[in-house]
């Protein structure tokens, strides 16, 4: 009887390594566009949510969040709110930097109210991003969940 018959891969282990290289980029980028999408709720909710009296415009335009992979920006949104607050952008801005070059490894999303005072307002129980913070967690579970793995 002869020996060494038996199976014969219709593969090599280059084609199964791609494979798993492809499938690892898709769930990577289901992964990013959901941390993209759920950043843009959270401005868009604390935005319009928030019952507070804004008179300069600048504790909603420091509401914007940024996606970080690595250290490198997938994405972000830091803009006025109704044409004013330019001050309240570049806050947000910086405070958001500050916060990703603290953590430069690994996928995140960072949702910030950028005014010094924003924290003040919100212990006076205005809600300045808290709701928007929760809100945004559970969409993002929601979200993750429905990723295809296959």
């Amino acid at each position: 009887m002869k020996r060494g018959g038996g199976l014969k891969a219709l593969f090599t282990r280059n084609t199964v390594e791609k494979a798993f290289e492809i499938w690892k980029d898709r769930i990577e980028w289901q992964i990013e566009e959901s941390l993209l999408y759920a950043g843009n709720e959270f401005v868009n909710k604390a935005r319009l949510t928030g019952r507070y009296k804004d008179q300069t415009g600048n504790l909603r335009s420091s509401i914007g969040y940024m996606v970080i992979k690595d250290g490198q920006i997938l994405g972000e949104r830091f803009e006025t709110y109704d044409g004013k607050g330019e001050e309240g952008v570049k806050k947000a801005k910086e405070f958001a930097e500050r916060l990703a070059s603290e953590n430069p490894r690994g996928l995140m999303l960072i949702g910030v109210a950028g005014m010094e005072y924003a924290a003040a307002v919100e212990a006076k129980n205005f809600d300045v991003i808290t709701g928007a913070g929760t809100e945004t967690e559970q969409l993002l579970k929601q979200l993750l969940s429905k990723i295809n793995y296959t």
